[in-house]
């Protein structure tokens, strides 16, 4: 299960790095296009723009150890059964 939860947050931060930089490709390429047709180009770069990371990983880890599979059931001899508590 851990080697599971582990894939998944390597392929999520694969994807996540992949599309950003896609972004940062596709917007040389616009700004190099935009020069060739002699139009008039701001690049704007944001510096400091908040926190990235990890808010959802922190938030959602707990739900998992809540969430995940209880301890193995230890007793293999079966229990009769009484009826409940109106079988008494």
């Amino acid at each position: 299960m851990i080697v599971t939860i582990l894939a998944g947050i390597g392929i999520g931060v694969g994807a996540y790095r992949a599309g950003e930089d896609a972004g940062i490709t596709q917007g040389i390429e616009q700004v190099q296009t935009a020069q060739e047709t002699g139009q008039e180009v701001q690049v704007v770069h944001v510096v400091g723009d908040g926190p990235r990371g990890s808010f959802p990983g922190f938030f959602l880890f707990p739900l998992f150890l809540i969430g995940g599979p209880g301890p193995p059931c230890q007793s293999t001899e079966a229990v009769p059964y009484s009826g409940g508590p109106a079988g008494r």
